[in-house]
């Protein structure tokens, strides 16, 4: 319906086209593009799980295989993505008229820090491992959203950096969840016999527990600060960093908790839980092999975050995409390009 909308109204589904023509639409129309992009909106909130729709996300990647959750993981952010591309370009102060730019910004912040502070809540709520790495998911959300609602560009950089950070972090860790759930079931306060290999995956766990919390030194931390340092910009940002800290704080309590249960509560334990036979060195390389990615990212982070910067400017020159996209011209490998002036753009209907 919403797609529909703007289609009727504008004549046109590309971006670059869409933000143009928004630019020039009379007011009269400003209703109908507003009512549509929310909707919008909404749907691309349920694909990310931002509060109040993510009551799908801990109970169905909880209950889901450990490598099809770590791939869901990833999917998640789809739905950010998609809040960057189509409300970051379409209602900017670059091309939107006065009465749609930021249309979407305030929410997008207060759903972030309700999505963060519910997300918490989940995670020390938690009675098993998989619903509580589901619960780190929804506050990777939370905190990426926060990011994209403060919308400037030292923001945008260091929402890319965590954005990378937690998708690794959360597929390893649903990962590694799968790997404890076979060896000793899903409950984190049942007693159970000593794990195999319970020094490694003792490691792994607090790896893990690091870098989703947000403590140095893995990646977690930079990518919080990043978004930290920007919302000090934002006229909300005492609600941002209450909220961004205390939540890490709290993810803290919750996992030391979950982890000295599930590695040290061991006595009068019932009969290990079975399961098929699986390739151990495998399973462990599989776990290990994102937070190997994490480590890297720390000792590449000047380049990592060059780049990420590079990028944000880019997203946020809104002139030079429609102008890439729509009036594409040649140059020189290594020239410049100066882009034109919004009013100047002319397109065929």
């Amino acid at each position: 319906f919403a797609v529909g909308a703007l289609y009727g109204v504008l004549g046109t589904l590309n971006l670059a086209d869409l933000a143009v023509k928004i630019s020039q639409a009379p007011a009269s129309t400003y209703g109908l593009i507003a009512a549509a992009s929310f909707l919008l909106f909404v749907v691309f909130a349920i694909k990310a799980a931002a509060f109040p729709l993510y009551l799908w996300l801990p109970g169905t990647y909880a209950e889901t295989s450990a490598p099809v959750a770590a791939l869901f993981a990833i999917m998640t952010k789809v739905g950010l993505y998609a809040m960057l591309r189509v409300h970051g370009t379409l209602f900017n102060e670059l091309t939107a008229p006065m009465a749609l730019i930021n249309l979407i910004d305030p929410w997008m912040l207060l759903l972030g820090l309700l999505t963060l502070i519910m997300a918490t809540f989940g995670v020390l709520a938690a009675i098993n491992v998989r619903r509580q790495v589901a619960y780190l998911v929804l506050a990777s959300v939370g905190t990426l959203m926060i990011a994209l609602g403060i919308n400037t560009q030292a923001a945008l950089t260091g929402g890319l950096y965590y954005w990378i950070h937690t998708t690794l972090m959360t597929a390893g860790f649903f990962l590694l969840a799968g790997q404890i759930v076979r060896t000793r079931g899903d409950q984190i306060g049942e007693t159970h016999p000593p794990m195999p290999q319970a020094i490694l995956a003792g490691s792994l766990f607090l790896a893990y527990a690091i870098g989703l919390a947000g403590l140095p030194p893995l990646t977690g931390f930079f990518g919080k600060t990043m978004i930290l340092f920007a919302a000090l910009a934002n006229p909300l940002w005492v609600p941002i960093y209450a909220t961004v800290l205390i939540s890490s704080v709290l993810m803290v309590v919750a996992l030391a908790r979950s982890g000295s249960a599930l590695f040290y509560r061991v006595e009068h334990a019932p009969a290990a839980v079975k399961s098929a036979p699986i390739n151990t060195r495998l399973s462990w390389a599989a776990v290990s092999i994102p937070l190997g990615l994490v480590v890297l990212m720390v000792i590449a982070s000047k380049p990592i975050t060059h780049w990420l910067t590079q990028t944000s400017i880019q997203i946020h020159d809104t002139p030079r995409y429609i102008q890439r996209v729509l009036h594409p011209t040649p140059t020189a490998p290594g020239a410049g390009f100066a882009p034109h002036p919004l009013h100047d753009t002319k397109v065929a209907h």
